[in-house]
């Protein structure tokens, strides 16, 4: 067994979940782990109704990663603490800097972004990237 020390590992440390409800961006599915193919992807809040969430787009602001999907239209968020989110198709990716939305494979959403420069006023931030060494698994904390 190796020292446990040596290993760097975050496991959602200061996680906080929050059951919010979903639009028809996240579909459940019980035959998918955790009730739906986007459960680990970012959602963000929808303008169009209170306490409701939907893949995160372009751009937006990140409220958290998606991790279970229920069959009566509620779902649950991780807001708070560590976490693995899917950086976009072409996402930079800065260690320290904050998250937006990004779009992923064939224009997917659900994915994030560094915030860039010419955003930095379009959008809210939250949270820092904090390993992304693997893109499809980026280490952040919000």
């Amino acid at each position: 067994m190796g020292d446990p020390r040596k290993t760097v590992a975050y496991g959602e440390i200061g996680a906080r979940r929050v059951t919010y409800k979903h639009d028809d961006t996240i579909v459940y599915d019980k035959t998918k782990a955790g009730g739906s193919a986007q459960v680990g992807l970012a959602v963000t809040l929808t303008g169009e109704a209170d306490d409701v969430v939907s893949l995160v787009g372009n751009a937006e602001m990140v409220e958290g990663k998606l991790l279970e999907v229920y069959s009566d239209g509620f779902c649950s968020v991780q807001v708070e603490g560590y976490m693995e989110l899917p950086g976009g198709d072409s996402a930079t990716l800065t260690k320290g800097a904050k998250i937006m939305g990004d779009l992923g494979p064939s224009n997917a959403e659900g994915y994030i972004q560094a915030i860039s420069a010419d955003a930095a006023g379009a959008v809210v931030g939250r949270g820092a990237i904090v390993n992304a060494g693997t893109t499809s698994a980026v280490v952040v904390r919000l």
